[in-house]
């Protein structure tokens, strides 16, 4: 019986215990998950909605893989959103709407189609089946204390996004200074960086659409590889910032502001001075490059110039390349195109610019056919022994579809080697075995990737 007493006396002060646990943890988390989450997403909104003058998001999609890009947004009423991009989006202001909720986390979503922040997430744009790799619903990490910065995670990619608010009222002077920046960094190939008591050394390859350039060096006089990675980068109204610095010599420099009396970038990291300023040439010579270029190799004991693929071509050969790649597929009902590229080859002595298409015949067999091709001539520079120029031969087409993309054969080679005898000159980057080139142009920011074929 007194085992029995003390049982149930045990079992009433385990209820008691439990009861008073259940209550403190009611007092601890008030309301439901779904009531909090509600809660906190409505708090983010008033934030949201709090900016006057709106917020900035200095964007990198994938940082990995390209630089920043800088947008404004105003949200305003319970869903409205507008924004405004730097030069790499269409001009103007573009209303969309947005949303804060989730049933994990708040999540804001930009759930309609703007103009400037879905250009970055459209699959359809820039690179085939990935665009941009940006996203359009970011995930709420935390709010500063006095809610001037909002932190976010791209729910796709995972990359954390800052909302900073924006001071000015005026968004049109911010972004004039961010795109004359963009301007004055992009008018070459070329950029010498001065170190002020050390040594000078050359950046090269903007890229406009991932933003991103990358070093030039070499070794004793002798070629050093091109590149070793790509440094991405970001413009703001002061000038431009690296993400991750670049080791000039013994100096690691990461930011520059723009100076537009001397057109040149100044070094603003703490205990660096220097500069970089857009030049038509590097500061070195690339020994052998300019004659390494066109050789002959023996197959079967028969001489054959050796044929390079253009890759990661410029994004202004890119488009025309899939102006070209949208045709051949318009003209192919029972079959489809599997690839075509550009390449730059040797024939009867001169460079011949050809686009190649493997056109799919039937479903079970493959023919490569000539869509077509634009000659060019070839020739050397002598004020440098790494120097070529590239000059257009005709504005005949050849090949099998040569009415059917003869404009955008023109326009290619036009791009590339100028009108008829005009001429565009290169300098030629070989790597370290002299197999892939990077002809880097001498009046534009424009290059072509030569790869051994």
């Amino acid at each position: 019986m007194k085992n029995i007493y003390i049982t149930l006396l045990s079992l009433s002060i385990f209820s008691l215990v439990f009861v008073a646990c259940r209550e403190e943890e009611s007092d601890i988390f008030e309301g439901t998950v779904s009531n909090r989450i509600s809660k906190k997403c409505t708090e983010i909104n008033e934030v949201l909605l709090s900016a006057p003058n709106g917020w900035l998001m200095n964007y990198y999609p994938d940082p990995e893989y390209s630089g920043g890009y800088n947008i404004l947004m105003a949200f305003s009423g319970k869903e409205d959103v507008l924004m405004q991009g730097d030069s790499f989006f269409p001009s103007g202001t573009f209303p969309s709407l947005y949303a804060v909720e989730g049933t994990q986390g708040p999540i804001l979503n930009f759930n309609t189609c703007n103009e400037v922040l879905h250009r970055l997430a459209d699959p359809s744009l820039y690179y085939i089946g990935e665009g941009m790799r940006g996203d359009i619903e970011f995930v709420w990490n935390r709010t500063s204390e006095n809610n001037d910065t909002i932190y976010f995670t791209g729910k796709k990619r995972g990359y954390i996004v800052q909302l900073v608010k924006y001071q000015d009222s005026d968004w049109n002077s911010y972004i004039s200074k961010v795109n004359t920046n963009i301007d004055a960094f992009s008018t070459r190939f070329f950029k010498n960086v001065s170190i002020t008591g050390g040594e000078t050394y050359v950046v090269g390859g903007y890229h406009s659409v991932n933003r991103s350039s990358y070093t030039i060096g070499i070794e004793n006089a002798k070629t050093r590889d091109i590149p070793e990675r790509n440094n991405v980068l970001t413009f703001t109204d002061k000038g431009l910032n690296y993400l991750i610095p670049i080791k000039f010599g013994e100096k690691f420099v990461s930011s520059f502001v723009y100076d537009e009396e001397s057109k040149k970038f100044n070094i603003a990291n703490e205990g660096v001075e220097g500069t970089m300023e857009n030049v038509n040439e590097p500061s070195f010579v690339f020994e052998h490059a300019r004659d390494s270029i066109l050789y002959q190799s023996k197959q079967s004991g028969v001489s054959q110039w050796v044929s390079y693929l253009l890759s990661d071509p410029d994004p202004q050969v890119f488009s025309i390349m899939e102006k070209i790649r949208t045709k051949l597929y318009n003209i192919q009902p029972k079959g489809s195109v599997n690839m075509s590229r550009l390449t730059l080859y040797n024939l009867n002595s001169s460079y011949q610019l050809g686009v190649i298409a493997n056109v799919s015949v039937t479903p079970d067999s493959t023919t490569s056919v000539l869509a077509g091709y634009m000659p060019l001539r070839y020739k050397k520079n002598t004020d440098r022994t790494d120097k070529i120029r590239l000059e257009s031969k005709e504005n005949t087409v050849y090949g099998n579809y040569k009415d059917v993309i003869a404009e955008e054969c023109r326009a290619l080679t036009e791009l590339v080697a100028g009108k008829i005898d005009t001429g565009k000159d290169y300098v030629v980057m070989p790597n370290y075995n002299y197999t892939n080139f990077i002809l880097g142009s001498c009046d534009r920011n424009f290059s072509v990737t030569l790869n051994k074929w």
